[in-house]
């Protein structure tokens, strides 16, 4: 768990190399459902998850997606 308080977990994934979920703690359907505060919490955890991904993996890009919405593909049903 970071200490921004979003947990985050990753998994080995056939298509990437590796493949990391970062949700809110406080659990919404969409981005636009969380507050100012919560979408900086989200984001810097982000960085810094993605920081530690390319340390460990010795990478240098990334990349980061939302599905944010059925129509956008989002299979579950909140924001990750």
């Amino acid at each position: 768990q970071s200490q921004a308080g979003f947990p985050w977990s990753y998994t080995n994934h056939e298509v990437n190399l590796v493949d990391v979920l970062v949700a809110p703690a406080r659990i919404v359907k969409r981005l636009c459902e969380l507050k100012a505060d919560e979408v900086g919490d989200l984001f810097t955890t982000v960085q810094n998850v993605g920081a530690c991904v390319e340390q460990a993996y010795r990478g240098s890009s990334l990349t980061i997606a939302i599905q944010d919405g059925p129509q956008a593909g989002q299979s579950i049903d909140h924001l990750h």
